[in-house]
Parts: C-alpha cells; structure tokens; sequence
C-alpha cells in the first residue's frame, strides 16, 4: 500500500496503469481461461499482488467486437482487461492495473508483453492522491517492450502497421503452430 505519513495525518495513493495495445497475433478464443489465467498469475507473481477472489472471465457480447473481458480483484484494488479483435485489423488489449500497492509498471508492461507479444501501445500512469500536489499523470507509448521518448515514433510507427492492415498481412496465433 503506498501510502504517506506527514504531520497533518494519514493518505493513501492509488497507482493506475492503463494500456491500450495492439498485439501481433489473434488470440485463440478457444484457449481464452488459460491465457488470461497464465497472464494474471504471472502478474500476480510478479508484481506481489495477491488474489482476493478467483479470476472472472466473460466472452463479449457485442458480436461486431468478438473476444473476452476478466477481471481480478487483488487485495489492493484490482486488475482487468478487454481482449477484442476484428477481421481487418490487429486484434487489442485493453488492460488496467489499479493498486493502493506500489509496483514497477515497466515489469507489468514486460509481463504483458511476454504473454501478448504487443506491438505498438499507448498507455497512462497515474498517481492518484485526495492530495492535489499528489495527482500525476504522465502519457506513455511504445512498441513491446521499447517506451518511446517523444510521441512522434508512435505516429510514424502507426502509419507502417496501417500499411501492413492495408496490405491484410495479418497473422493469426493458429498459423503460427
């Protein structure tokens, strides 16, 4: 729990990292409990976290958007997540970590990536205080594992992957096996 001592009392900070990311193969449907249970426990592992109830897994519903939605609660808040995908284009995860527990969001993002293999991503870090001299934001992007330091690399890596959807050379997770 991160959490700040001073002389005026007691407040507690929430740290929230939210990804948006494209990924560079269609996620098996078929084999959504043990994707999303081995991403969440090595999540758990990795970052500390304990469960406090078991892993919630849902297919969406909205058949224009076809994937799943889970959601972990963990003893400090909770983990969730939106995999959807759609026929012309790179299949997404929508993935939120949200803690009153510190963690390093840079060993998250590389978890996810181990299990997701992401291409380019967008992404918020926010310290979320009752204390407006505690609030931060800052705006992420990146490819993998790679953090860009300017945004202009996400545009000019965003015109190459609307080429590659142009040009439909996407890969499914199936044709890889």
């Amino acid at each position: 729990m991160v959490a700040t001592t001073s002389d005026k009392g007691f407040a507690l900070t929430h740290e929230l990292f939210l990804l948006d990311a494209n990924l560079k193969v269609k996620l098996d449907v078929e084999r959504k409990e043990e994707i999303t249970n081995t991403l969440i426990n090595d999540l758990l592992h990795e970052l500390d976290m304990m469960p406090l109830g078991p892993l919630q897994i849902y297919p969406a519903s909205d058949p224009r958007a076809p994937g799943w939605s889970f959601i972990q609660l963990i003893t400090t808040s909770h983990i969730n997540g939106h995999y959807f995908e759609a026929s012309n284009t790179f299949s997404h995860i929508h993935l939120d970590i949200y803690s009153c527990k510190s963690y390093d969001w840079k060993r998250a993002l590389r978890i996810i990536d181990k299990h997701l293999d992401l291409l380019d991503w967008k992404g918020n870090l926010i310290i979320r205080s009752a204390n407006l001299r505690g609030r931060k934001t800052q705006k992420l992007s990146g490819n993998g594992i790679k953090i860009f330091s300017h945004p202009g690399e996400s545009r000019t890596l965003n015109k190459a992957f609307a080429d590659i959807i142009r040009n439909k050379k996407i890969i499914t997770q199936k044709a890889l096996v």
